[in-house]
């Protein structure tokens, strides 16, 4: 179940982006939070954070996230590659993998904890976005507190 939600999280967040310009992604919020472009690559390396915490290091992984976060390739692009790697990987966990309980550190981590965050982590950045995309379209909206 989780595998299958956390499929769907790169496309809604690429769909979000993808009329923007790269100056609209690299600008920096008038409130001092982060770019969409920051966000995009602190998504990524939260997710696979996540992921190694279960399966350990993952190099066809690793070298997917180092290209995104490079800048030699559009972040988009890049993006959509290494999800497609975490994505397949994330499907691709062993029985072993699935139900092993890993300590690291103070906290011990099984698949089910590495989805979870996964998914609850995206989604928080999804909203984010959303947000403030609508904002900058809307910007006398309210703000429910």
């Amino acid at each position: 179940m989780y595998v299958s939600r956390l499929g769907s999280f790169p496309g809604q967040l690429l769909r979000l982006v993808k009329g923007l310009s790269l100056q609209q992604l690299e600008a920096d919020p008038p409130d001092n939070h982060r770019s969409l472009h920051h966000i995009l690559e602190h998504a990524a390396e939260s997710e696979y954070t996540y992921l190694r915490m279960q399966i350990g290091a993952d190099k066809e992984i690793q070298t997917a996230l180092k290209v995104s976060l490079s800048g030699s390739v559009e972040i988009r692009l890049a993006l959509s590659a290494f999800w497609q790697k975490l994505q397949a990987r994330t499907a691709a966990m062993t029985a072993q993998e699935m139900t092993d309980f890993i300590p690291q550190g103070i906290t011990t981590w099984s698949a089910r904890r590495a989805l979870r965050c996964m998914l609850e982590h995206n989604w928080e950045h999804l909203e984010e976005i959303r947000f403030r995309l609508d904002s900058q379209s809307n910007p006398n909206r309210e703000i429910d507190n």
